[in-house]
């Protein structure tokens, strides 16, 4: 799912925290053991309000995980897609993984993604990352058959 950034930039964190515990309360019904990945568009976020906004995410997702098992929240930096105001796609920042790994609870993992590379993949775990959205990343180690690759 993704976090309702309208919710984070005004504050409305206990209708945020409600709306991920009812889609959690979904998938206890059909797959109770499967991880819920909340999609948190933290470079949006940092975007429009700074590193708060990003922290603020973080609380929701750490009181919505409260008293759930292990891996039963994973909370992802970016979805991939959203354009940033300089034209580019927002994605996974080392900066950012550190805050969250910071601001969340042991049981919430997280998972980057959005613009994990070659280049930065073995930071972002270092910081925190439990998982790496690797799309980006095997397409700098594949080369494309019409360039002499497999």
């Amino acid at each position: 799912m993704v976090l309702n950034a309208q919710m984070v930039l005004e504050g409305r964190e206990d209708e945020a925290v409600a709306e991920i515990l009812a889609v959690r309360g979904k998938m206890d019904e059909s797959k109770p053991e499967a991880p819920l990945r909340v999609i948190s568009s933290t470079g949006m976020l940092r975007a429009i309000g700074g590193e708060e906004m990003v922290k603020r995410a973080c609380q929701i997702v750490a009181k919505a995980a409260e008293g759930l098992g292990n891996g039963m929240i994973v909370m992802k930096t970016e979805t991939g897609f959203i354009i940033n105001p300089s034209g580019g796609k927002f994605g996974a920042t080392v900066e950012d993984v550190r805050l969250m790994r910071a601001e969340l609870p042991e049981n919430v993992e997280i998972k980057a993604s959005g613009g994990v590379s070659t280049k930065n993949s073995k930071e972002i775990i270092a910081v925190g990352a439990d998982y790496i959205g690797a799309s980006g990343l095997l397409r700098g180690l594949i080369q494309q058959p019409s360039e002499g690759g497999y």
